[in-house]
């Protein structure tokens, strides 16, 4: 979702997942797919099949994972608190 309020990369490359979304339309079943951020940040993606949206948040080694020790690691629900925490 290039334009999601919550991306804090305005220069994302999104050109990766434009390759993936190429593949997929041509035929070709997916199974897996991993990319590996360079940078901190905050970043939304949505999956046009299901419609699912995923926040993904990248983090420097200084900082340390929001829930990170909880339950499921840092992967949660997207609740009010969840998105003030964001800053939104």
């Amino acid at each position: 979702m290039k334009d999601s309020v919550l991306n804090t990369n305005k220069e994302f490359d999104y050109s990766a997942f434009l390759q993936l979304e190429k593949i997929i339309n041509e035929g070709v079943v997916v199974t897996t797919f991993s990319y590996i951020f360079q940078k901190a940040g905050k970043y939304v993606f949505q999956n046009k099949g299901s419609g699912t949206v995923i926040t993904i948040s990248v983090i420097t080694a200084a900082e340390q994972c929001m829930g990170a020790g909880e339950s499921g690691g840092g992967v949660g629900m997207v609740t009010k608190e969840k998105l003030e925490s964001f800053g939104i």
